[in-house]
């Protein structure tokens, strides 16, 4: 059950209950019978409305819900004051129970304040939070009107706490109640579009509920990023982030969100090396080899990547950092025409993705000398690592994960990791995200929230050093 729904659970108990007080302590018929008309008019309404996963029209409901309770408070404040003054003790007050006008009064504060906190929460696109010694004020107030039933009080300190903290009910929530939206922040047809798609229909099966994705493109995948960022932290929206959201941190001077803060992480989803490949006719046959022709011939070798900051410039730059080399990097607009050049002899060596680089290496037009990884790649067995070769501490892969806005309720983060976890195992899964040239690699969230903040420290050096930045 949402929080909306189980708002309007505990008012509409409130309400009735509190008819029933309202009925006992009018003194005219007039009264009763405008209270009556009054709570059936709301009931019918209510019934006309329909539940449809809308979170503002329930707590819209919510709200009227609350005027309600404003209103028959009137009655009962003027039949109660009518009984005191017309002597009709019996009728409103037992012998110990003189003052209990007086707690009338109180309720009606309590109600109206009440109505204020529901159009703050609504205010607040349902996930404000209001201070904790206004909730405490207000559940005292509950529990101390001594006028209400016990039932009554409980029913209006739950109502009145789920919709001041929305939150608080989530973890009982039945999630997923709703489709829930995956954010790919690149174009359709790449690397991070076609993972989304292996795991989406597969976690829709486990989920039990639609999994939609969206393509939100744009500015290194910042764009969709943002957007997860900005989206309701209630685990229906998330996206999957590349190893670049590190890089981004520090490679770009201003961001629109915080690249740990202001997410959730759920679960790595896989990973990849990088493959250090040449032109054949760079005299090299390893990475040593490699290394001393660069240090002999300081300025002239090339290397081409996808753009400024992109994965491959930054493992080159990282590579010339713990060897002491100088080599030229070569910007493109996309690993495709950094792959023609290379086969050309344009760019002595790249730094570029399996897919991209091993089809050629295969065919023998180009030569893989190692890996990017921390170990050699299931894929690529006989391919030695950078580090392998002599280059300790060597480590560039690329990686790929899923996060969601801050403030998801663990509970939540926990159902996505296990499902798509679970996902990932299946044997088909694997085997499509080979053919992309990635390697499963799940995670817990603490696990994911570790690398996230490691990387992002790693990588920072690797540009400041690099002097790479981009506007």
């Amino acid at each position: 059950m949402s929080d909306a729904a189980l708002v309007r659970t505990s008012l509409r108990i409130a309400v009735r209950d509190m008819r029933g007080e309202a009925r006992r302590f009018a003194a005219r018929e007039i009264g009763a019978a405008r209270i009556d008309e009054s709570f059936d008019r709301f009931v019918r309404r209510e019934k006309k409305q329909t539940f449809e996963e809308r979170e503002g029209r329930d707590f819209t409901l919510a709200t009227e819900t609350s005027e309600w309770l404003v209103e028959f408070h009137d009655h009962v404040v003027s039949g109660r004051s009518a009984d005191v003054r017309d002597g009709n003790i019996k009728n409103a007050l037992t012998e110990n129970e003189i003052d209990d006008n007086l707690r009338v009064l109180t309720l009606g504060r309590h109600l109206r304040f009440i109505r204020g906190a529901f159009g703050f929460a609504l205010s607040q696109d349902r996930y404000g939070t209001l201070p904790a010694e206004v909730v405490a004020w207000s559940v005292t107030q509950s529990i101390g009107g001594g006028f209400m039933l016990a039932r009554t009080r409980v029913c209006l300190s739950a109502a009145w706490l789920l919709c001041a903290c929305p939150g608080l009910a989530s973890a009982q929530q039945l999630y997923p109640s709703k489709p829930v939206r995956i954010l790919s922040p690149f174009a359709p047809g790449g690397g991070n579009d076609n993972i989304c798609r292996i795991i989406a229909p597969r976690l829709s099966e486990s989920l039990k509920q639609q999994v939609i994705i969206e393509n939100r493109p744009g500015a290194n995948g910042i764009v969709g990023t943002e957007a997860a960022a900005r989206a309701a932290p209630d685990g229906y929206t998330i996206v999957l982030i590349p190893s670049g959201h590190a890089v981004n941190a520090t490679l770009y001077k201003k961001l629109p969100y915080d690249s740990l803060r202001d997410f959730a992480p759920i679960t790595l989803v896989a990973s990849s090396p990088l493959v250090l490949a040449m032109h054949p006719s760079v005299p090299t046959k390893n990475v040593k080899e490699l290394i001393a022709l660069a240090k002999g011939r300081p300025g002239q070798l090339t290397y081409g990547s996808a753009g400024v900051g992109s994965s491959g410039h930054l493992a080159g730059a990282l590579f010339e950092t713990l060897t002491g080399t100088k080599m030229v990097h070569i910007p493109y607009k996309g690993m495709g025409l950094v792959v023609t050049d290379l086969l050309g002899g344009q760019v002595s060596l790249t730094f570029g993705t399996s897919a991209s680089v091993m089809p050629q290496v295969r065919a023998g037009r180009l030569r893989a000398l190692a890996t990017t990884g921390a170990q050699r790649s299931p894929a690529l067995p006989d391919i030695a690592t950078v580090a392998e070769s002599g280059v300790s501490g060597y480590e560039a892969s690329l990686w790929y994960g899923f996060v969601g806005p801050a403030r998801i309720p663990p509970d939540i983060v926990q159902r996505l990791n296990t499902d798509i976890t679970a996902v990932l195992k299946q044997q088909a899964v694997r085997e499509r995200l080979a053919t992309e040239g990635v390697d499963v690699r799940y995670s817990t969230p603490e696990e994911f929230v570790r690398l996230l903040s490691s990387d992002i420290e790693r990588w920072a050096k690797v540009v400041q050093r690099a002097g790479v930045r981009v506007e």
